[in-house]
């Protein structure tokens, strides 16, 4: 099965809700064969999703803010200014959207007398937001086709105050083992970051894994037994306590709570299922982890004990995988985004 002209997408168990060409916004519920569309009067221009099922979708003429039926629950204008230059990045934080994070700023006071902007106490292009209950890190910084962070990140309060900071261009943080050079020191960058109940855990191009404690920024672990210098979070699943990284070479299981491996496999591996896997875009569901090879349109589950393939489906027949999204695994079907605009549907045996 394949859905065609699809746009922004987000994934829920046997639902997905997607934008489709100029105007269109379109939920689609698999199980029952049934759509809800509606027709927007202005082009879109981005899309957001709360994790109360509350979408944001931002046209050329301002952001209509939708609860899961695609009802309309509240209109905001764009066309604001910051020093002079438009600005066009808003986190709408009343009590009923707090983790909208596309194109977005921070403080948006909202109530029905009044609408008030405060202006976002980090002073810095934002690109998206990480969440606690009572945090955020900002990610600052983006390449062409991933989300990074820089050699730093500060974790803030919902006041807008920095809480504490890191720097991956101090050598002292490393372990002596890694052999880092002064020069990949300087030339670090962090690739992944993750908040695991009270804790933030973070990767990059050092050979490392960290785990800090997010109230004060203590280090809790440090782990460097990685033999490629990009370490990258696959995946993390909090309800059996393992954290899974990707380091180009390797696919390890760490345990979240001391940062001990407990396996790891060569992704060499992987090829004799017809997985070749170069990136670490990942899904963890109730039966693996679910990754999506970009070269052949292979999508394979990892088994979370022996970190081998047991599973795969070719999904797309041309061959081509979006380097953005990771496989979307239900009980009945298994998705992907193909690159070209449609999604591939397959129902599991």
């Amino acid at each position: 099965m394949k859905i065609e002209n699809i746009g922004y997408i987000f994934f829920f168990e046997n639902i997905i809700i997607y934008t489709s060409g100029f105007k269109k916004v379109i939920k689609y519920n698999f199980y029952k064969n049934e759509k809800i569309e509606i027709e927007l009067h202005s082009n879109i221009e981005s899309a957001a999703y709360s994790y109360n099922s509350e979408f944001l979708i931002n046209t050329l003429r301002g952001s209509i803010l939708f609860d899961f039926d695609l009802k309309k629950i509240g209109a905001f204008d764009f066309g604001y200014t910051l020093n002079n230059k438009k600005f066009k990045k808003y986190i709408f934080a009343n009590s009923n959207l707090q983790n909208v994070n596309f194109k977005t700023n921070l403080n948006w006071q909202f109530n029905e007398e009044k609408e008030e902007l405060i202006q976002l106490p980090v002073k810095i292009p934002i690109f998206d937001y990480i969440f606690h209950d009572q945090y955020f890190i900002p990610i600052t910084f983006r390449y062409a086709s991933s989300m990074s962070f820089g050699s730093d990140f500060t974790v803030y309060n919902y006041n807008g105050e920095a809480v504490w900071s890191k720097s991956f261009k101090d050598k002292s943080i490393y372990d002596p083992a890694a052999s880092l050079t002064d020069a990949e020191v300087a030339n670090v960058n962090i690739s992944s970051i993750k908040i695991v109940a009270d804790t933030v855990i973070v990767t990059g191009s050092n050979k490392h894994a960290f785990c800090f404690n997010i109230h004060t920024g203590e280090q809790i672990w440090r782990q460097a037994g990685f033999t490629n210098l990009l370490v990258g979070i696959a995946v993390v699943d909090e309800t059996e306590g393992y954290l899974y990284t990707h380091d180009q070479e390797h696919f390890s299981k760490i345990d979240i709570k001391t940062g001990q491996i407990v396996h790891k496999v060569k992704i060499e591996e992987w090829l004799s299922a017809r997985l070749a896997v170069n990136k670490t875009a990942y899904s963890l569901a109730a039966d693996g982890i679910w990754v999506a090879g970009q070269t052949n349109g292979v999508v394979g589950r990892i088994n979370k004990e022996t970190l081998l393939v047991d599973l795969t489906y070719n999904l797309v027949s041309h061959g081509t995988i979006s380097g953005s999204y990771a496989p979307h695994v239900t009980n009945e079907f298994v998705m992907i985004p193909d690159g070209l605009g449609n999604l591939e549907v397959i129902k599991r045996e």
